[in-house]
């Protein structure tokens, strides 16, 4: 089925706002998941839906010093410099974003 370029950036579009809205309610329900367990309501584990449920700890990161941050920088710097360091790049990928719309001004 070919799609005109207006039909197919459309339906792209389209799809793009959902998935935002729908990423929105995610966010607000597992919130709201949490808060349930917070209050003992809810286990870490369960069943529901013929979903199988869990709560996981958040992920380790690290947070290093800034004078090791500038170190490290400045030799991957060097490495680039030299030709030691390789460089990998990824698959093309298309990226939508909606323009943003100025409020028009009230007229008090």
């Amino acid at each position: 089925m070919a799609s005109s370029f207006k039909t197919l950036t459309e339906r792209l579009a389209g799809i793009s706002l959902q998935i935002a809205a729908l990423q929105e309610q995610d966010k607000q329900l597992r919130e709201e998941l949490s808060k349930l367990h917070a209050k003992g309501k809810v286990p870490t584990k369960f069943e529901a839906n013929g979903f199988n449920f869990c709560l996981n700890p958040g992920r380790t990161t690290w947070e290093y010093p800034d004078a090791l941050k500038d170190r490290i920088k400045r030799m991957q710097a060097y490495a680039q410099k030299q030709g030691t360091a390789t460089q990998k790049v990824g698959s093309p990928f298309w990226t939508l974003k909606a323009k943003t719309v100025k409020a028009a001004a009230v007229n008090a």
